[in-house]
């Protein structure tokens, strides 16, 4: 359950009624998402702020990116309809959760399944970001890569081999 603001003409907002997170070790922060309108052509930016601080936080909205790359068998024969799924890298549940619910134009997970020479592509992904990249055959986890996406552009992982048994 995230809280949700409108730009005034400005530009500016506030988002009030953050729920507070407990103390990590880095003080009390909280993950940031920002969506542009689709006809924008701007996607979104991501930061996170300092909770009841009144602390600002300016965001430039940026054009989304994707990741591609091609799933191989251990003998080297693609992996035909593979489901590919891309999920930030960042092991804060509280980040996961609130991404999870993200309803903007960009995306922080996205799924899609190989073709018949086992490429994929994961597209409209929110730049700035570090991913996994998890591939899964009947429902078993197949393989997993990392990449780093930005923005306006497309990260290709290569060809992953089969490295989950």
């Amino acid at each position: 359950s995230g809280v949700a603001a409108r730009t005034d003409a400005d530009g500016r907002y506030e988002l009030a009624g953050l729920p507070l997170r407990p103390e990590d070790g880095r003080g009390l922060y909280y993950p940031l998402i920002v969506a542009g309108p689709s006809e924008s052509g701007l996607s979104a930016a991501t930061t996170e702020i300092a909770v009841g601080t009144g602390e600002e936080a300016d965001l430039v909205l940026r054009a989304p990116g994707a990741i591609t790359g091609r799933v191989l068998a251990a003998d080297g024969q693609p992996l035909i309809g593979v489901t590919a799924v891309a999920f930030p890298g960042n092991d804060d549940d509280i980040f996961l959760n609130q991404a999870a619910g993200f309803t903007g134009t960009a995306r922080v997970y996205a799924e899609t399944a190989t073709d018949d020479q086992g490429y994929f592509r994961l597209q409209g992904l929110v730049a700035g970001l570090q991913y996994y990249v998890a591939c899964r055959e009947d429902g078993r986890l197949v393989a997993i890569a990392t990449a780093f996406v930005q923005a306006g552009e497309s990260v290709d992982v290569g060809n992953i081999a089969r490295n989950v048994h």
